[in-house]
């Protein structure tokens, strides 16, 4: 019963780490879409800056607003990223202790198992030394019954003597 909700309680642990995980990855995707969108940006102003060269004010105020935003998405992702790290590595802390937790519930199996073995031949050996001793007991009955048959048959032939 408890070992049973012991490794149910692993089983759901796991499931949900692998479900964590999985979120990680596509938010992981996520990002990487995002930088590819960003690389996007980067190489359209790159062409507006070439094809408009001749309008220097307007280059201008469009190169730092480009910058602004790339850099306030810069930090945006590298506290995403600092997030996710963290987010993983707890998931590896978690996958560890279930690791820990499944290595000393074999160990406690194996120990029951061994336990129980012990048991077994113990059961296994005073089955077999009651098993010797109702035979000597039958075999005695045997010749308890033999004997008494003996006496009867002498008492017969005593009684009947004595007529």
């Amino acid at each position: 019963g408890q070992t049973i909700d012991l490794v149910r309680s692993i089983q759901s642990s796991i499931a949900a780490t692998a479900q964590r995980i999985t979120l990680n990855t596509e938010v992981m995707h996520d990002l990487v879409l995002q930088v590819m969108g960003l690389q996007l940006q980067l190489d359209n102003i790159t062409a507006f800056v070439d094809d408009h060269e001749e309008n220097m004010a307007d280059l201008q105020y469009h190169s730092k607003y480009t910058q602004n935003r790339t850099v306030e998405r810069f930090e945006s992702l590298e506290g995403r990223m600092l997030s996710h790290e963290t987010e993983i590595d707890t998931i590896f802390t978690n996958i560890n202790a279930t690791d820990n937790h499944v290595h000393s519930m074999l160990k406690y199996l194996d120990d029951v198992r061994l336990s129980c073995t012990h048991g077994f031949n113990s059961h296994a050996e005073e089955l077999y030394s009651l098993n010797k001793s109702v035979s000597m007991v039958q075999d005695t009955s045997d010749m308890l019954r033999e004997k008494f048959s003996l006496m009867n048959v002498r008492l017969d032939f005593d009684v009947q003597n004595l007529s």
